[in-house]
C-alpha cells in the first residue's frame, strides 16, 4: 500500500541517463533559481519604511534615495555572481569558490551561512505569502486566517513537488511566477502613469498619514532612540531593505540544473533576474512613498488597516475602484501570495546540492550524497522540509520576528565568495583579469560593509542567533569530517592484516526465551552456523523453568542449557553479566548471540507484544566482538494457526 502511494507523489523512478533530459532552460531556470529573489520586492519596501517609521512618517520619503542604493548593490552583486558562474561552471557557489582560494575555514563558513539562509528563506517566504493571503481576506472579507497551519501545509507541498525533480517543480512554479512579474509591471506602470498625469490615489489620507505610529510592541528599540540617530536610522533602513537581494547568489549555486551550455545559459538568467528584480523593486518603492502607504508594523486605528502590505496598499491605490481593478487587485494579492510561497523552491533547489557538496567532501552526513529515484537529493530535500517546519512553528510564522535572522548569511557568503573570487584572478591573472579583480573586490567591500552594517543593527533583533550559530555548525561541520576522517584511517587494510589469517575462536550463544517453535528455529540455526553452541535461558519467571528443562531433554541434549538467574526481573543485565566471563576467560573470542523472534502476520499484532529481542539488541549494538543475528518465525493467520492446533504433538501442547 505504501508504495503505490509514495508513486503517486513522488512519480515513478528515472534512470541515470535521463539526468540530461532533466535540465533546465532559463525560461525555466528562472522560477526555479530566481523566485526568491523576485519575491522580496514584496516585502523589502515595507521593511525599509518599517525602519523608518520608528523615527515618523516624516522619515518614509527616504526610502527611495535608500531603494536606489540597494539596487546599485545588486548591480555590484549580480555582475560579480555572474564573474562566479562562468569561472565556475561546476556550480557550488560560496562554498566551492571559498574552498578553491580561502581555505577550508572559510568555505565551511561559508556553507553553514548558506544552509542556515536557505532554511530562514522557506521560513520567511512561505511566512510572508500566508501574510498576503491573510492581508486580502482581512482587508476584503474580515475573515482572520489559521497562519501557522497554512505555512506548515505549505512546505509540505512544496517537498512533495521537488521531490518529484528538478524540471517538474520548474514547470509547476513557472506560472505564478510570471504571473507576479506580469501583475508587478502592471502596477508600476498604471502607477507611474498616473503620478505623472496628476491622478494617483492615496492609500491614506494625509492626516491619517501624519498620526501613524509604529507598533513598537513588536519591536523593542524605542522610536526616540532613532530620532537622536539619523545615520544609524539609515543604516538600519538599508541593512531591512537588503533582504531584497537574498537568493541572488541562488544561480551560481546550481549551474550543474541548467541545459547545456550551462555557464552561458546561468549568466543569462542571472542578467533577467537582476533586471527584473531592480526594476520592479525601485517602481514600488517610489509607488509606496507617492501612495502615502504605511508599513505592516503601523498601529492600526479606526483609520487605517494596521496589518496589511505595502504592496496591497499601492495595489489598492493604484487600480482604483471598478470591476476590472478589482480582479486586477485579486490577481495582485494572489499572484504575490503564490511567488512568495514557492520562493522556498529556491531553497530547496539549492539546500540539497550544497549539502551534497558538504557532504562529498565528509563534513555532513554522507546520506545527503544520494541522489533519489527521481535524480534528486531526496534526503536533503526532506532535511530543509522538516528544519523549516520548525522554525515556522517556533516563530508562529511572523515575518517581522523572522526577518531579523535573515540576509545575515547570505551577506556572509557573498563577502567570502567574492573575496575568494579577488583572490583567484590574482592567481591566475587571465586576460582582464584586473578589471575581473577590481568588479569582485568592489563587491567584496560593499557586500562585507552591509554585513557589518545588518549585524550591528539586528543584533538585538534576532540576528545574534545567526551570528551564533554559524561559528556553532562549522564546529559540527569539523566534528563530523573528523569522524569519517578517523573511520578511513581505520578501515585501510594494512600488510600486518594480509599476514594474520589464523581464524578466531567463535562461540555462538542462542537465547531461549521459552519451548518455543522460534526458540527450536533459532537452536537449528544456531548449530548450522557452529558445531557449538550454548542456549542461553534469562530465568524472568523462575515457575516455568521446570518446564523448559524438560524440554531441553526431549532434545537429546545436543545443546547444552545454561541457566541465568534474574532476581530483579531483568534479562539484559544478566546476558551482559555472562557475556563478560565469557570474554574474561577467552579474550579474543567472536561471539554470535542468536536471538528468536517472532513476526506477526498483521501489523498490528505487533503491537501486543512485548518485542524483549529487539531490546536486546540495541543492548549489544555496541558491545566490542559481538555479532547479534536474528532468527524470524512468521506466524500464520489465527484461522489457520486454530485449524492446526489439534494436531500439534503433545509434547509441545502444553507449551502454547
Amino acid at each position: 500500500m505504501m508504495i503505490p502511494l509514495r508513486r503517486l507523489i513522488v512519480g515513478r523512478p528515472l534512470e541515470s541517463a535521463r539526468a540530461a533530459h532533466e535540465k533546465l532552460p532559463p525560461l525555466l531556470a528562472l522560477p526555479v533559481f530566481a523566485s526568491d529573489a523576485l519575491s522580496s520586492v514584496a516585502y523589502a519596501t515595507g521593511e525599509i519604511m518599517a525602519a523608518l517609521l520608528l523615527a515618523g512618517p516624516l522619515y518614509l520619503h527616504i526610502t527611495i534615495p535608500i531603494s536606489v542604493a540597494i539596487v546599485v548593490l545588486l548591480a555590484i552583486v549580480a555582475t560579480s555572481y555572474r564573474q562566479t558562474v562562468m569561472a565556475y561552471p561546476g556550480g557550488g557557489g560560496a562554498y566551492i569558490v571559498a574552498r578553491d582560494n580561502l581555505g577550508v575555514v572559510a568555505a565551511q563558513t561559508a556553507g553553514a551561512a548558506l544552509l542556515i539562509d536557505y532554511i530562514l528563506t522557506v521560513a520567511v517566504s512561505v511566512s510572508s505569502g500566508v501574510a498576503a493571503i491573510e492581508s486580502l481576506l482581512k482587508t476584503q472579507h474580515q475573515i482572520a486566517v489559521p497562519v501557522v497551519p497554512i505555512c506548515l501545509a505549505c512546505v509540505a507541498l512544496i517537498t512533495m513537488v521537488n521531490l518529484r525533480g528538478v524540471k517538474e517543480s520548474g514547470k509547476a512554479f513557472a506560472l505564478p511566477t510570471y504571473a507576479f512579474i506580469v501583475i508587478v509591471y502592471v502596477l508600476c506602470g498604471l502607477g507611474l502613469y498616473q503620478y505623472a498625469h496628476g491622478s494617483l490615489a492615496l492609500a491614506h489620507s494625509p492626516e491619517v498619514f501624519r498620526s501613524a505610529l509604529p507598533a513598537l510592541d513588536r519591536n523593542p528599540t524605542q522610536a526616540a532612540d532613532f530620532k537622536m540617530l539619523g545615520l544609524f536610522l539609515i543604516l538600519h533602513a538599508f541593512a531591512s531593505g537588503c533582504t531584497a537581494l537574498t537568493g541572488v547568489e541562488a544561480i551560481s549555486n546550481g549551474v550543474t540544473a541548467f541545459k547545456h551550455p550551462a555557464a552561458p545559459n546561468a549568466a543569462k538568467t542571472m542578467v533577467w533576474m537582476a533586471v527584473i528584480l531592480g526594476s520592479m523593486f525601485l517602481g514600488l518603492s517610489f509607488l509606496a512613498v507617492h501612495v502615502n502607504a504605511l508599513p505592516e508594523t503601523v498601529v492600526p486605528t479606526a483609520a487605517n488597516n494596521g496589518g496589511e502590505t505595502v504592496l496591497s496598499q499601492v495595489g489598492r491605490a493604484v487600480l482604483g475602484p471598478g470591476h476590472l481593478a478589482h480582479i486586477l487587485y485579486y490577481w495582485l494579492q494572489i499572484a504575490t501570495a503564490l511567488i512568495l510561497v514557492l520562493a522556498a523552491n529556491t531553497s530547496f533547489a539549492d539546500f540539497p546540492r550544497l549539502g551534497a557538496l558538504h557532504a562529498n567532501d565528509g563534513f555532513l552526513p554522507k546520506q545527503l550524497t544520494n541522489v533519489g529515484d527521481r535524480l534528486v537529493f531526496d534526503r536533503g530535500i526532506i532535511t530543509l522540509g522538516v528544519l523549516a517546519c520548525i522554525l515556522i512553528a517556533h516563530f508562529r510564522g511572523d515575518v517581522h520576528n523572522l526577518i531579523p535572522l535573515y540576509a545575515v548569511g547570505v551577506f556572509l557568503s557573498f563577502t567570502l565568495s567574492q573575496a575568494g573570487m579577488v583572490k583567484r584572478w590574482f592567481r591566475l591573472r587571465s586576460p582582464g583579469w584586473r578589471w575581473k579583480a577590481m568588479v569582485n573586490g568592489l563587491g567584496a567591500i560593499v557586500t562585507f560593509v552591509v554585513l557589518l552594517v545588518f549585524g550591528v543593527v539586528k543584533f538585538a533583533s534576532g540576528a545574534w542567533i545567526v551570528v551564533l550559530l554559524i561559528p556553532i555548525l562549522v564546529v559540527i561541520f569539523f566534528r563530523i569530517h573528523a569522524h569519517y576522517d578517523s573511520v578511513d584511517r581505520q578501515m585501510v587494510v594494512i600488510p600486518s592484516d594480509l599476514e594474520d589469517t589464523t581464524p578466531p575462536q567463535h562461540a555462538v550463544l542462542v537465547l531461549v526465551p521459552g519451548a518455543t517453535r522460534s526458540a527450536l528455529q533459532a537452536v537449528k540455526y544456531a548449530r548450522s552456523v557452529a558445531g557449538e553452541c550454548r542456549a542461553i535461558h534469562v530465568e524472568v519467571h523462575p515457575e516455568k523453568t521446570p518446564n523448559l528443562r524438560n524440554f531441553w531433554m526431549k532434545l537429546g541434549g545436543q545443546v547444552p542449557l545454561v541457566i541465568l538467574e534474574s532476581p530483579f526481573r531483568d534479562v539484559v543485565g544478566p546476558l551482559m553479566a555472562y557475556l563478560d566471563e565469557v570474554q574474561t576467560e577467552t579474550p579474543n573470542t567472536q561471539i554470535t548471540v542468536v536471538i528468536p523472534e517472532f513476526a506477526a502476520a498483521r501489523w498490528w499484532q505487533n503491537l501486543l507484544h512485548g518485542h524483549t529481542g529487539l531490546v536486546l539488541k540495541f543492548a549489544l549494538l555496541r558491545r566490542k566482538n559481538v555479532i547479534v543475528t536474528n532468527v524470524r518465525y512468521e506466524l500464520e493467520n489465527e484461522s489457520v494457526a486454530f485449524r492446526e492446533m489439534f494436531d500439534i504433538h503433545e509434547d509441545y501442547a502444553g507449551h502454547l
